[in-house]
């Protein structure tokens, strides 16, 4: 995803304002107060860590009213607490009561190039992530996903192709031009290990198209779109996701992989016929057929699911 340099965000996150009330009010320099909250009674205890924030309601500190303060929570400070710039007079005293209320201030959010991201991807480690942390189970295996994904775009480029299913000679090239672009540095990683077993895997299954990994970037793809308009943050570049648990420990045999001019047949290609005949013949009844239900239904519909005679 890349809206440009100049890309402004109105809302980052799109939830509603933090509101906090506030119990202390105390100041530790000539430029700045200390201001201790508490959460209101039945929302959640989020604690407050920067941003735009306004002050309202404070007793005894009028001039603090009625302003928006750009706040700070350094780690070093205690929790439930905000600094604030603001020179308190010797004549101020707080005595009760205020709100701190969360202001949606439009900001600059500068995005990097395709080209850019290509060579280095970002990091899922780094706060705010500037690559996507999809796998908590496989960490770092967004960086696989993404050495993968442009070795097979290069191989299409050679090839006029991508790689066909289940073929050691195309997973060989891909590994071989993967390892190519990590010598150059046309992908440059920090502290980074090719798998040649995940590239492998990654490959064998290149070229084929499922049904639900489709509806699901078709989303994802759908809400970035709607993020032009400056609501909600973009993703920072790439966005790598896999479903490396869902295939099957073991490649189905040559002959329950044979292509019969279905509209199965690329399904087959990773779970086999058999597997398939599993899924038209099952018998199951699905109770509602609402926001959620309705996307079930199309997607057991496209599989095959409980469609058998």
């Amino acid at each position: 995803v890349d809206h440009g340099d100049n890309h402004i965000v109105n809302d980052k996150d799109g939830e509603k304002p933090l509101q906090k009330l506030i119990v202390d009010v105390k100041s530790i320099s000539d430029t700045e107060l200390l201001i201790r909250y508490e959460s209101p009674e039945g929302q959640p205890a989020n604690a407050i860590i920067d941003g735009c924030y306004e002050i309202t309601e404070v007793g005894g500190i009028e001039r603090l009213n009625g302003y928006v303060y750009d706040i700070k929570h350094p780690d070093s400070d205690p929790v439930k607490t905000i600094r604030v710039p603001f020179k308190l007079e010797s004549s101020e005293t707080y005595l009760s009561g205020g709100l701190v209320t969360e202001k949606k201030v439009p900001a600059k959010y500068p995005m990097e190039s395709l080209v850019s991201k290509i060579k280095s991807p970002g990091s899922t480690y780094a706060f705010p992530q500037t690559l996507v942390l999809t796998d908590l189970i496989n960490f770092g295996s967004e960086y696989q996903q993404h050495v993968a994904y442009i070795a097979t775009l290069t191989f299409y480029e050679k090839f006029d192709r991508l790689p066909y299913p289940h073929n050691d000679n195309d997973s060989n090239e891909v590994l071989t031009i993967a390892k190519s672009l990590l010598t150059d540095k046309s992908i440059d990683i920090d502290d980074f290990e090719i798998d040649d077993k995940y590239i492998h895997r990654y490959v064998r299954h290149a070229s084929v198209e499922l049904q639900a990994i489709s509806a699901f970037t078709g989303g994802v793809l759908s809400q970035e779109v709607v993020k032009c308009t400056g609501k909600l943050t973009p993703i920072p570049g790439f966005f790598h996701f896999s479903s490396y648990e869902s295939l099957p420990d073991e490649i189905p045999a040559e002959e329950d992989r044979i292509v019969k001019s279905s509209r199965y047949d690329e399904l087959a290609q990773i779970y086999g016929w058999k597997f398939i005949e599993k899924l038209k013949n099952s018998k199951y009844f699905m109770v509602g057929c609402g926001a959620l239900g309705c996307e079930f239904l199309k997607n057991f519909a496209l599989i095959g699911f409980c469609c058998g005679s």
